[in-house]
């Protein structure tokens, strides 16, 4: 049976078959736009060009071209190395005899944290005796302080002798 469009007008079964046709190309068309209106889109929300250059030499000669030799740099360095005034924190003190004495000890036994933490973990084991006398974290602590960079039996042995030598010495001058 035929449609009632077509037998009424045979122009109407024409544009039929050329809708039909065209469906494929509207559709691959309409695809190719979306991915060039994307890609137009990436490139602009990246400011354009995805391409940087780095200024050449400066004109330093004043003739209007660039100068082939080397440009120094400005020093960049700090003038001091010292603290502001009014910077937060507390500035370096010196040690005390007993402290340089205890660095002494510790070094002596081969342990090679640096002064402050040395002084700063043996003030602790001195600190920590007095409050309780068995304190089960005393040597995880110290571990803690002298532990980075070494292996757990490492810095498990730098702490016991840590311990050792402040409780005998450092904590009873």
């Amino acid at each position: 049976m035929r449609d009632r469009h077509e037998i009424e007008d045979g122009k109407h079964t024409e544009m039929v078959r050329l809708h039909t046709a065209a469906q494929p190309r509207f559709r691959r068309a309409l695809g190719v736009a979306a991915l060039a209106g994307a890609i137009a889109l990436g490139a602009t929300a990246c400011g354009g060009s995805s391409t940087v250059t780095a200024p050449t030499a400066p004109d330093l000669s004043g003739g209007g071209t660039a100068s082939a030799g080397p440009t120094t740099l400005p020093a960049t360095g700090p003038s001091s190395t010292a603290a502001p005034s009014g910077f937060p924190g507390e500035s370096a003190t010196p040690m005390s005899a007993k402290e340089k004495a205890f660095v002494a000890t510790i070094r002596g036994a081969g342990i090679n944290a640096p002064d402050d933490v040395v002084v700063l973990a043996g003030n602790y084991v001195c600190s920590s005796v007095a409050a309780n006398p068995k304190s089960s974290n005393l040597e995880i602590m110290i571990k803690a302080m002298l532990g980075p960079g070494q292996t757990d039996e490492q810095a498990t042995a730098d702490a016991k002798t840590l311990i050792a030598k402040a409780e005998s010495g450092y904590c009873k001058k």
